[in-house]
């Protein structure tokens, strides 16, 4: 096969490859290309190699129909330059001697990897051209490494902007970690704070939790103990009227005792008063006589009035004067009144 067809092989790899990276960009082979070009949906580089696909698929054509016009000669080869140099096998070592190997010291890495990639194409020249000399071949070669250049440095561009987007990101991200940092000590101090804080409030709440029952229960005893006060204050207020009637009872017997007792004293001492005075007038030794006795009646005393405690009617006191008549008043007084004149003793009696 010409190398012609090896560089049509290799575009269509290339440009299938491209396919079906981006099927839903890249026309199928055969159909114009310009739809897209025009609308300007797609970059610059891929319009152009769009173009490229629609002239190689042209060219591809041209050599199924004509199979012998794109034949070139192989060019011969030199045996010698594809057998390799075979160094001289030593099979002994002189005693002392030292082997030697060189080592190629390794390549810097390049700054701008693109430049060198195209200066290795560059030197590797130009591929032959078709046995006809038109240089399509070399014109789409060209155009293809231009192609794949441009499309490189886009990438590498592409390449920088992400990179740089990707360091202002973790700068971004640091500074957020940062942040998040200084938010979440924050929020575990808040936290222990409200912990804290929600402890008190626990234990205070246990504490009047705690003294409300013991207020309750002293309520409640004071409740049990008041009513068993009322209780004991109703039971003992019957027993009260009871005992207040028995004491009124014994007080009003022994006042009625004590009554009879001193009227019977005063009945006594009027009979001996009376018997005395009697013996007196017998006798005549005072001269006297007594002309009567006068039963006045105390005031304020009712007969048959009642007991200031009630029950039975108190006896009646009558007082009584006894009146003695002395001896006749002389001529030519005034006569006085026997009531004014005549002495008289008060004595007493039930």
């Amino acid at each position: 096969m010409s190398s012609s067809s090896n560089v049509q092989r290799d575009g269509d790899v290339k440009m299938s490859d491209a396919a079906s990276v981006s099927p839903s960009v890249l026309p199928p082979t055969g159909e114009n290309s310009s739809a897209l070009t025009t609308a300007g949906a797609v970059p610059a580089h891929i319009a152009e190699f769009l173009s490229f696909q629609s002239e190689m698929a042209r060219c591809g054509a041209e050599e199924t129909a004509n199979p012998t016009h794109g034949v070139s000669p192989r060019p011969v080869v030199p045996v010698e330059a594809l057998t390799p140099e075979v160094l001289p096998v030593c099979d002994t070592v002189p005693v002392g001697g030292v082997i030697a190997m060189e080592v190629s010291e390794p390549e810097r890495p390049s700054a701008n990897p693109n430049a060198a990639k195209r200066k290795r194409c560059t030197e590797a020249g130009v591929l032959p051209t078709k046995a006809s000399g038109s240089g399509l071949s070399s014109r789409h070669r060209a155009k293809f490494i231009s192609l794949i250049d441009g499309a490189i440095g886009e990438c590498g561009f592409e390449v920088k902007r992400v990179g740089k987007e990707l360091e202002e990101s973790r700068e971004k991200f640091s500074q957020l970690e940062g942040k998040l940092k200084v938010i979440e000590d924050f929020h575990s101090l808040e936290e222990a704070r409200f912990e804290s804080r929600i402890g008190e409030l626990e234990r205070d709440l246990g504490k009047t939790a705690s003294s409300f029952l013991k207020a309750k229960q002293a309520k409640a005893s004071k409740s049990s103990e008041l009513r068993r006060l009322k209780r004991k204050v109703k039971s003992g207020e019957g027993s009260m009227v009871c005992v207040i009637g028995e004491a009124k009872e014994a007080m009003r017997a022994e006042f009625q005792i004590r009554l009879s007792r001193i009227a019977d004293s005063l009945d006594s001492l009027a009979a001996v008063h009376v018997r005395n005075f009697s013996l007196a007038g017998v006798k005549g030794g005072v001269g006297e006589s007594y002309s009567g006795i006068e039963f006045l009646q105390t005031p304020g005393r009712t007969p048959g009035s009642e007991s200031p405690l009630g029950g039975t009617p108190v006896p009646r006191y009558e007082v009584f004067r006894v009146r003695s008549q002395g001896p006749p008043p002389s001529p030519g007084k005034r006569k006085t009144s026997d009531k004014q004149n005549l002495p008289f003793s008060e004595y007493g009696r039930v």
